[in-house]
């Protein structure tokens, strides 16, 4: 299990110039991801902060937030990885 920062996590449900990096490292390094509460609160803060800076749009703060509104789980098993994969490589990849 990996302990990805942030700023990883925020790449993989938001497109910023780390998101094709973050997507190929995934894809070599496939494994369960922990997500703590403390990530939860952080990217939810990283999400409002990039709406309030115009770098993202509503729809798409909500559509990240939606992601990670399910109930909190000790890690984001492969399956999670899989579906926010694919979600992020849309378009860019």
């Amino acid at each position: 299990m990996i302990y990805a920062d942030t700023s990883f996590l925020f790449s993989l449900i938001l497109h910023d110039d780390n998101t094709v990096a973050a997507v190929t490292y995934l894809k070599s390094h496939a494994t369960a991801l922990a997500f703590t509460p403390w990530q939860r609160c952080e990217l939810r803060n990283a999400i409002r902060l990039a709406v309030r800076r115009r770098t993202c749009d509503a729809a798409a703060a909500k559509r990240a937030r939606d992601q990670f509104r399910r109930p909190l789980q000790e890690a984001l098993d492969p399956t999670t990885i899989k579906l926010i994969l694919d979600s992020a490589v849309e378009g860019w990849i």
